[in-house]
């Protein structure tokens, strides 16, 4: 079997999952609001559907206890949770129904489910990273293949998850890499060398986060002249296997990415293999892209659309939308953004858009040296998202803890990666968090 490489405690757990899910003739889903959990959310959908499993599903924005309200609430004998969960284990261990949960973010002590009709299924029970070797996708793909052999080609699916977690910078590893080359094996997938996907070169410029280039990204002025000394025009296309335009453009690109003090490893990251999806005939980032602007933009149902359909324009509206919304936000953080000692953070009014913000500038913004977090005002709370960057992670540096920690001093909760994280607090704690946060990074860094 394809899954006969994991551990054995991991494959047990998903034997498990899957027996669990055969006991019934329908369930709901519960998922977070980005690539990864749309992608994730897809592939169960899909396998469950193939096994004559009806399901209806929820998309959130972040999982706290009112979320938790809902997902006890819900009127359903069995659900499955991918992308979030880890920090409510044993809560979930209380419910009368039968669950599931795949998930890839790092366990706190002493979490975890285990029991009749419900069972925890994560990469870092084997010890493999959940914010490098494996993501919610790749759990919810390994799930699909215990289901059945047959659900190979839901491979694709879940490398938009990969891709929608950063896991392919700076290449492909540990679970997601054992799926990926056998897609590329079985012909689901071609490789091609370019920072520029296959397509239309000025609407992937226009558009980019990664690279985001500054002073040219969203200003169709500087990209018109970019283009033109580059020898290209606004109908250029980049075409599989163009090696030659693909190099040229990679040229310009970098000199950019150097000429607006980008650092080198930041640069070294954007050089990169092209994933192109032979059924959705497009590259792997846009299709990743687009599921997530539909999930951030409330419209899960265009994102399993797209997936269903295998077309990626039936969510090209809400992307390019989304992609402009989102330029405007990292402009404006940009402007206002305020520091502490050890931290830099902003302010933001639409939910969906503050992670993605932190993490543009925390690689491509003129100050990039400090955890960057946003900050979200929803009424009785604020939402908060944080990144930092690979050479602060070396530096002793985890969001994880940092966010999980502080978030819980101040009557709230709090988790994810080390290099990505995010939380809820009652609005009235907003400046003592941030200032446990700043101390707290600070004596991460010591």
């Amino acid at each position: 079997m394809f899954v006969d490489f994991l551990d054995g405690n991991v494959k047990e757990r998903l034997v498990k999952a899957v027996e669990i899910a055969r006991r019934h003739k329908s369930m709901h889903l519960f998922t977070h609001y980005d690539a990864d959990g749309m992608a994730s959310m897809a592939i169960i959908r899909a396998a469950l559907k193939r096994e004559g499993i009806d399901c209806t599903y929820e998309v959130f924005t972040t999982l706290g206890h009112k979320e938790m309200e809902s997902v006890r609430g819900v009127p359903a004998v069995c659900f499955i949770m991918t992308d979030m969960g880890t920090s409510f284990l044993p809560e979930m261990g209380d419910y009368q129904c039968d669950c599931v949960v795949l998930d890839h973010h790092e366990i706190p002590p002493d979490f975890d489910l285990d029991q009749d009709g419900k069972v925890f299924v994560s990469c870092w029970l084997a010890g493999v990273s959940g914010a490098h070797d494996a993501c919610a996708s790749t759990m919810a793909f390994l799930f699909a293949m215990t289901m059945n052999e047959s659900n190979f080609d839901l491979a694709t699916i879940a490398m938009a998850g990969m891709m929608g977690d950063n896991q392919h910078r700076p290449a492909f590893s540990g679970y997601n890499k054992v799926i990926v080359d056998e897609a590329i094996n079985r012909g689901l997938v071609k490789t091609m060398e370019s920072i520029v996907p296959v397509g239309d070169i000025t609407e992937s410029l226009m558009f980019t986060i990664d690279p985001y280039l500054r002073g040219i990204t969203g200003n169709p002025d500087a990209l018109h002249d970019f283009l033109f000394e580059l020898g290209l025009n606004a109908t250029s296309q980049l075409k599989f296997g163009d090696s030659e335009l693909a190099s040229r453009l990679d040229k310009g690109v970098l000199a950019k990415l150097r000429e607006n003090s980008v650092e080198e490893d930041i640069i070294a990251r954007v050089i990169r293999t092209r994933y192109y999806l032979t059924d959705f005939k497009c590259d792997a980032q846009l299709l990743s892209d687009t599921i997530d602007a539909c999930g951030r933009s409330k419209s899960p149902a265009t994102a399993m659309s797209v997936i269903d359909s295998h077309d990626i324009l039936a969510g090209r509206g809400i992307y390019i939308e989304f992609r402009r919304q989102l330029l405007a936000m990292v402009d404006n953080a940009t402007a206002h953004m305020e520091q502490r000692e050890n931290i830099r953070y902003f302010t933001y009014t639409e939910q969906g858009y503050g992670g993605l913000v932190c993490a543009t500038l925390i690689k491509y913004g003129e100050k990039s040296d400090m955890p960057i977090i946003a900050v979200l005002d929803v009424g009785d709370h604020i939402d908060l998202s944080s990144r930092c960057s690979a050479e602060m992670e070396r530096a002793g540096i985890n969001m994880a803890d940092a966010m999980m920690s502080c978030c819980k001093m101040n009557s709230g909760d709090g988790g994810g990666h080390s290099n990505a994280a995010g939380g809820r607090i009652p609005k009235e704690n907003l400046e003592k968090f941030l200032k446990d946060v700043d101390w707290t990074i600070g004596m991460q860094k010591q």
